[in-house]
């Protein structure tokens, strides 16, 4: 199976390694270490995902995907894991993370878990820009990942997201509760969030985004998480 760097810049060599060197340097930067070690959440647990809510968040995303998927903040791996719809190219779905540790974990789960085994994880900052090629997915995901970055880096995830998908972006965040939905204090009320997903902040960083049509977006708010979906044009 070819490696990350050859499926992202096959064409372009001294692209590809451009952006080696240029994330060799970043992940060793005392800055990024201080970032990952801020942002670490305490150990999820695979019980944690069999949680009805939990179950309703990874159905959402997997039945709202298609082709190959790209998951931003993808941690150990177990929402990916469970989409098992093989692109028509045999490229791999991806998910990448900045946490190394959560990486291996994913890499390791691959020799005992085919949900795993089918994908292919990576160790990458999405703030130094994503290391794909426009288009190189059909879907990508961006769930529960926005709140923990400023919403000038959220804005600029979604932009990367979207270039790099062809077809549609999942977004999802912590529900902030709404008529019929409660506030889910436990979810919202984390010391690493950097704000609060209230629909006025979920326009902002929506707005002047490329390829929206922002009358067609569509969102979900129920039990813990609120959904949204953007489906792109050309």
């Amino acid at each position: 199976m070819a490696s990350l760097t050859e499926h992202a810049y096959e064409k372009t060599e001294h692209a590809r390694l451009a952006w080696m060197a240029r994330r060799q340097v970043a992940m060793e930067t005392p800055a990024i270490v201080e970032r990952i070690s801020a942002i670490s959440q305490p150990e999820i647990s695979d019980a944690s995902y069999h949680e009805p809510d939990q179950i309703a968040r990874v159905g959402w995303l997997t039945a709202h995907s298609h082709g190959r998927v790209l998951d931003i903040g993808c941690g150990h791996g177990w929402p990916l894991a469970r989409y098992h719809e093989a692109p028509p190219d045999a490229l791999p779905s991806v998910g990448i993370d900045i946490d190394r540790t959560r990486v291996i974990q994913a890499k390791l789960r691959a020799y005992e878990d085919t949900g795993w085994a089918q994908h292919s994880w990576h160790c990458v900052d999405a703030l130094c820009g994503l290391p794909f090629e426009d288009g190189a997915f059909a879907t990508a995901w961006l769930s529960e990942v926005l709140e923990h970055n400023h919403l000038s880096d959220a804005r600029f995830l979604i932009a990367e997201a979207i270039r790099c998908a062809t077809s549609r972006v999942l977004i999802t965040f912590p529900n902030m509760g709404g008529v019929g939905d409660p506030y889910h204090a436990g979810d919202c009320e984390n010391a690493d969030h950097k704000w609060y997903a209230t629909s006025d902040m979920i326009a902002r960083i929506l707005q002047n985004q490329p390829r929206i049509d922002k009358s067609a977006i569509g969102v979900i708010a129920a039990g813990r998480f609120r959904s949204i979906m953007l489906d792109l044009g050309e």
